[in-house]
């Protein structure tokens, strides 16, 4: 649109005195600097290729391949922190301790206690392990329906955590 050229801008004169003329605006400034930056951000097939070239020299030397990474391989959640630790051990007590009631009410809508078990954070091992107390509750309490139902639970969260 501009094309490099100019000749368009010119200095204004200043109205308080003759002679005297007026810096240019912030607009004037910008339409200088635009034919600049667009000639400046222009890449030629030639550069593009280049730096795809080093981008691919430094992959190889890092021991990374672009084209081999593959989109199925899962990223295995990092390390909790201590902190972080200390509130799931602390919300999954409390959580624990609302399961306990469940098991000891009598009847056989579990959907409650099942909806209180998805709550329960941390990784697969630790809400594994929690499961196991369930179980070992509820068959304290003769509860062997349950206890089937949870076993089912617990093979169910290892065979997600295995995919």
């Amino acid at each position: 649109m501009y094309g490099g050229d100019i000749s368009h801008l010119y200095l204004r004169p200043n109205f308080v005195g003759s002679g005297v003329y007026s810096l240019p605006s912030i607009n004037d400034n910008l339409l200088l600097s635009i034919p600049n930056e667009i000639s400046y951000s222009i890449i030629s097939n030639d550069e593009k290729n280049q730096i795809s070239q080093i981008l691919k020299e430094a992959n190889a030397i890092s021991g990374l391949n672009v084209n081999s990474f593959q989109a199925s391989q899962e990223v295995k959640p990092v390390k909790v922190i201590s902190e972080n630790k200390q509130d799931i051990e602390n919300h999954n007590i409390k959580i624990r301790k609302t399961l306990n009631k469940l098991v000891r009410k009598p009847g056989k809508n579990f959907s409650e206690l099942f909806d209180n078990i998805k709550l329960l954070k941390g990784d697969t091992e630790v809400q594994v392990a929690l499961v196991k107390l369930i179980v070992t509750e509820s068959l304290r309490f003769k509860r062997h329906q349950l206890a089937h139902l949870l076993e089912e639970h617990i093979q169910n969260l290892r065979n997600l955590d295995n995919k």
